[in-house]
């Protein structure tokens, strides 16, 4: 078996092209370095992505974000009449409507908020302000079932309104 190279030799041979393909990409390799101004809405310590505006006319072009909940990249900055994003810990949860709703979350095997009072309140159907309502906001396992169990303890008549925003992983 001329011309072939079998073991050792062969790895040997995969390492030397490895070694100078990383040496080549090292020296290509710019360093960028970000600096965060007012603009930018980034809150706490999570990682950043950037938004990039696809309109020529656009106030701002770039700006930093660390919502977990964008799904497009290329919209508008708040300021040129994008939509805000949504900060984690201060997503947009409704109450119910007497003071007797007590409710449990459960995500599989794990129980994230356990028979607690609902915020009561407010008017049937409509989301109130993320300012005064409390969200609940974890992280869930891949394929977790979510389950809501409210309990209305008072004998009244509950409505409750809420938001779920799930993002894979």
């Amino acid at each position: 078996m001329r011309g072939t190279i079998h073991g050792s030799a062969m790895s040997a041979v995969v390492a030397r092209k490895m070694t100078k393909r990383r040496e080549r990409n090292r020296r290509n390799m710019k360093r960028e370095i970000l600096t965060l101004d007012k603009s930018d809405r980034v809150v706490g310590d999570r990682p950043i992505h950037i938004h990039r505006a696809i309109d020529p006319s656009a106030k701002i072009k770039e700006w930093a974000c660390n919502s977990p909940y964008c799904e497009d990249l290329a919209g508008p900055h708040p300021d040129d009449g994008g939509l805000e994003p949504i900060v984690q810990g201060r997503e947009p949860w409704r109450g119910g409507g007497t003071t007797g709703n007590r409710i449990t979350i459960y995500s599989g095997s794990e129980t994230v908020r356990e028979r607690t009072p609902v915020q009561a309140g407010g008017t049937a159907g409509t989301t109130p302000s993320e300012l005064n309502t409390p969200a609940d906001a974890w992280i869930a396992a891949g394929g977790d079932r979510l389950k809501l169990v409210i309990d209305e303890v008072a004998g009244g008549t509950p409505t409750v309104d809420g938001i779920i925003i799930a993002n894979p992983a």
